[in-house]
């Protein structure tokens, strides 16, 4: 089945954020990313705003969509948002991240060479480069605030594929990033290792941002890429290294054997002032090549998420056995808390329905002692039958809670329409009780059931 662009509502795609009561909305356009390749190719899809809206026009979604969302209480429709120096490609609206009035916008395909804050915008010659737009709301209306770039600018880095922001602190990832350097502030100059990726620390003070800090892992290698997601809460930065390949086990273990391709990991930071510095060094407690550990990352006080979405275990449920690899690219999440400065793993999270292929772990949210997470390659029919897989790549999402040390799963959810390919779950987010899901479009003949859900929770 061929599939057809995302439309991006709020997050409708790959940019879901909701805060308090008004909903920013993001009007986008993506290609569906249903595989792996396209998550990690340096080649993204091209249509983006004023195509974006063109597009949704053309196709008779524009006014139903906008409609939809300025209905559904409790949000409104508030703002259509551009880049300062929009381009064909830039890829603005990939990734979102919102915090009281501000919101961060980024473009990783955006091609300025310009460097720091507030540069030549104008300047499209390091291809892929990547940006970051923030813009305030004042009142009812939202302004631009600041033109973010990296430090240490590049073609193909891709600053902006993931961001993360707390209060007046912002966290923006590249990925593609290429310096050999390792630790806080290195020499970023240095394009001797190809994609072994880098995250930025950025505050703002009053209206006026600065990078706060150049971070790279003690590791770095050819395609790590660090930095693919990110997240950050108060004084703590999780950041996923997807294509790590050290072969090591849980917490703070050997970084430099490269015996796992594929196997990923996490990287935990802390603020001490205005220094940063590596706390923790993330394994999965049953580490395998092409596990993809650290595809997604939440954060939330002394508590850490990370994503595994390709690992293998047909184990179900909370901690089972994750010694075996008979349920290939099923996946799994992990719980890491932190006691001091001390890290260790609390849970392995997997679904009460392993199925070959779900990918559970592509997103994950963390709030408090509950934990959602999705699996949008997950195939059953309905939320009645978890086991019957008559309904492929529909997805589905799955609700864990804390208990004292204690994890249990508390929701199963699927779309009231599941349809195959809908990959239900491929984005989350939450505010308060109201959490919205992320399904892909697909066939013309099916895009205007395709939407961002929300889901109330009791």
């Amino acid at each position: 089945m061929q599939t057809k662009p995302n439309i991006l509502m709020i997050r409708f795609g790959t940019g879901l954020k909701l805060v308090g009561l008004v909903c920013l909305i993001v009007v986008a356009a993506l290609s569906a990313m249903s595989s792996s390749e396209n998550r990690h190719s340096r080649s993204m899809p091209a249509l983006q705003g004023a195509a974006a809206v063109d597009y949704l026009k053309q196709q008779g979604l524009y006014e139903s969509l906008i409609s939809t969302a300025a209905a559904a209480s409790p949000f409104s429709f508030q703002a259509y948002l551009k880049a300062s120096n929009t381009n064909a490609g830039d890829y603005f609206g990939f990734s979102v991240a919102l915090a009281g009035d501000t919101a961060v916008i980024g473009a990783p395909r955006e091609a300025s060479s310009a460097t720091g804050i507030n540069g030549n915008s104008g300047d499209n010659s390091a291809e892929l480069a990547g940006a970051v737009y923030v813009f305030v709301r004042e009142g009812i209306f939202w302004k631009p605030q600041a033109y973010l770039k990296a430090s240490n600018t590049d073609a193909g880095d891709q600053f902006g594929y993931a961001v993360a922001l707390s209060g007046e602190t912002l966290v923006v990832s590249a990925p593609y990033e290429d310096s050999g350097s390792t630790g806080i502030n290195g020499d970023g100059s240095d394009n001797s290792v190809n994609a072994s990726g880098a995250v930025y620390v950025f505050v703002c003070s009053g209206a006026t941002w600065s990078q706060e800090a150049y971070i790279k892992t003690l590791n770095p290698d050819p395609l790590d890429q660090f930095g693919f997601s990110v997240a950050i809460s108060g004084e703590t930065i999780v950041a996923g290294a997807v294509d790590e390949d050290s072969s090591d086990t849980g917490v703070n273990g050997n970084q430099f054997d490269n015996s796992a391709s594929g196997a990923g990991a996490a990287f935990v930071f802390v603020r001490d002032g205005t220094t940063w510095s590596q706390q923790a060094y993330l394994k999965a407690s049953n580490t395998g090549s092409g596990d993809q550990f650290g595809q997604s990352v939440g954060v939330s006080g002394n508590t850490v998420l990370v994503g595994a979405r390709l690992e293998d275990s047909n184990a179900t449920g909370i901690n089972g056995n994750g010694g075996n690899n008979q349920s290939i690219n099923s996946g799994a999440v992990y719980v890491f808390v932190r006691s001091g400065a001390i890290w260790s793993q609390q849970a392995y999270l997997k679904a009460s329905n392993t199925g070959s292929g779900d990918q559970f772990g592509s997103a994950v949210l963390i709030s408090g002692d509950t934990v959602i997470i999705g699996a949008p390659n997950e195939d059953s029919a309905s939320s009645a039958d978890q086991n019957n897989n008559s309904v492929l790549d529909s997805g589905a999402v799955y609700v864990f809670t804390r208990t004292g040390t204690a994890w249990s799963q508390q929701a199963y959810l699927k779309a009231p329409n599941a349809e195959s390919t809908d990959q239900f779950g491929r984005s989350l987010a939450i505010s308060g009780s109201m959490l919205m899901v992320e399904r892909q479009m697909k066939t013309a003949a099916q895009r205007k059931s395709t939407e961002a859900r929300p889901i109330i929770r009791p």
